[in-house]
């Protein structure tokens, strides 16, 4: 009888596999931040845009808490935060009549360089997992 031996593959390098996707996951994050930087580079030249994004993040976040309830038994205080909401969007819109385009595109790439940057991490950390644990 003759002893057949299988033919094995050589392994490939695992930890290599996974830094390099450390790496790419590090560049998503910079790009991220570079577009988020780009983004507030756009609009330097419009002052009235940053305020009104500040109003309009903060109009959003009261305009949730008053509809989702934060205290129970309250109405009075939660109709208030709703109300307050309102307002600061009222003010936001205010601000950004004249400049909607200008605004509309700092925010499109300050979300996408967010969302960037969080996949970066995402990608960061998996990859680390699996480069230390080896």
């Amino acid at each position: 009888m003759s002893a057949e031996v299988a033919y094995a593959p050589p392994e490939k390098p695992e930890a290599t596999k996974h830094f390099a996707g450390i790496l790419i996951g590090i560049i998503l994050c910079v790009v991220g931040a570079l577009v988020i930087y780009t983004g507030i580079d756009y609009v330097r030249d419009v002052e009235e845009i940053a305020p009104s994004m500040g109003l309009l993040a903060a109009g959003a976040l009261l305009i949730f808490a008053g509809a989702s309830r934060v205290w129970p038994g309250r109405a009075l205080v939660n109709a208030a935060l709703f109300g307050a909401g309102l307002v600061c969007l009222v003010g936001s819109g205010g601000l950004l009549a004249g400049h909607l385009r200008d605004a509309a595109y700092a925010a499109l790439l300050t979300i996408v360089g967010i969302v960037l940057i969080v996949i970066g991490v995402q990608v960061t950390k998996e990859r680390w997992k699996k480069f230390s644990v080896r």
